[in-house]
């Protein structure tokens, strides 16, 4: 018993602290430092544990991986890098590119056919043994542009029975909206799109196929990862490279962060603005603080009051309706109205104030007071 007792005290009563050795070395930035989209790119493609984790798993997805898809997926403004260099450069395979510009899931593209016939027409690439490869990959939905989730399903089905048939043996890898959304055709983050997108993982990951859940947000909101608002340049390229990587080596993904407070700017009328806009995932925080002065413009009658544009916001965010979350001040005395509303949305802020009964009343030249917060989610 004495002896267990002095086990136990040497177990939990360490002795004396010796002398402080070397630092080791400094790790990755975190996303207080750089941009989280970056840090993953980094542990992955950098000297990370990350790395070296990825580093063992070369060969495990076959010699030969076939890639099906859109332009974003054939590196159509990439700069030289595409996704597809990312993934064989780290797991060590030759990629198949069967992708063309222009096709979705449903939507013919500038060669003819859908992904599916992209699947058909590699039957006469006879450079490889179909039934020797472990993964074939597929992204798209972007081109999709009435976003028909009925055809969007039956066409991820076309797809999947397609490979199946061709690569018996392939795990298929889907994702879908790799595209950024600055592009009010193909782009914008709205529930239209989101929605669009959803259905195509959750029609793949009900047929079996391995997921790349809220693909989305990984470059969609950060115009410097883009060439055009829509491709990927080769930073956003070795983004999505990174993500994908992890999904397939079987490690948790990062989640993809964005300071895009940048992307807001004041219109001429305002005295000030301060702008917060981080995006982490599918959340998104807003925060606007402005001076606006009233001018005789901003009046309209059909409104009973006054309608002003606030600010500059990018494209892609659009919270239309809302009626609550503002706090409103006239040359600094606060009084919130209650006929008031401010929508987010077509790349700019706007707010409307009716003349409540008993609020101060409005006049050109006045000084508005307008500060606005809202956590919200993509979808």
């Amino acid at each position: 018993m004495t002896e267990q007792i002095v086990d136990l005290m040497e177990a939990n009563m360490p002795g004396p602290r010796g002398a402080t050795g070397p630092q080791g070395p400094q790790g990755l930035p975190g996303v207080d430092a750089v941009p989280a989209d970056e840090a993953v790119a980094a542990y992955v493609l950098g000297d990370s544990a990350t790395q070296q984790a990825l580093a063992g798993l070369k060969g495990r997805w076959g010699s030969h991986v076939p890639f099906f898809g859109d332009s974003i997926t054939a590196g159509y403004l990439s700069g030289g890098v595409t996704f597809r260099d990312v993934l064989s450069s780290t797991f060590g395979f030759e990629d198949h590119n069967y992708a063309a510009g222009g096709k979705g899931f449903y939507r013919a593209g500038q060669s003819g056919g859908d992904i599916a016939h992209e699947v058909a027409n590699s039957k006469s690439d006879d450079s490889y043994d179909h039934s020797r490869v472990r993964l074939a990959v597929v992204c798209g939905g972007v081109n999709d542009v009435d976003r028909d989730v009925t055809k969007g399903r039956d066409g991820v089905r076309r797809v999947m029975e397609a490979i199946r048939g061709e690569y018996p043996n392939a795990t298929i890898l889907l994702a879908s909206g790799l595209g950024g959304a600055f592009n009010p055709t193909y782009g914008r983050l709205d529930h239209r799109n989101v929605g669009y997108y959803d259905a195509i993982v959750s029609e793949g990951m009900a047929r079996g196929a391995m997921i790349a859940p809220d693909a989305f947000t990984w470059v969609g909101t950060d115009d410097t990862l883009l060439a055009d608002g829509l491709h990927p340049n080769a930073s956003g390229h070795r983004v999505i490279g990174a993500h994908l990587s992890n999904i397939l080596a079987g490690l948790a993904d990062q989640t993809a962060v964005t300071d895009a407070s940048g992307q807001i700017t004041k219109t001429a009328d305002q005295d000030t603005l301060d702008a917060k806009l981080h995006v982490a995932g599918r959340s998104v925080r807003l925060y606007l603080h402005l001076w606006h002065i009233l001018t005789d413009a901003d009046f309209d009658e059909s409104l009973g009051g006054v309608g002003f544009v606030m600010c500059r916001t990018p494209n892609w965010l659009e919270l239309p309706g809302y009626r609550t979350g503002a706090v409103l001040g006239f040359d600094g005395e606060y009084n919130t109205l209650n006929q008031h509303y401010w929508s987010i949305g077509n790349g700019s802020a706007s707010m409307v104030i009716r003349q409540a009964s008993g609020a101060r009343q409005m006049e050109t030249g006045m000084k508005l007071d307008i500060s606005i917060s809202v956590d919200t989610v993509l979808a």
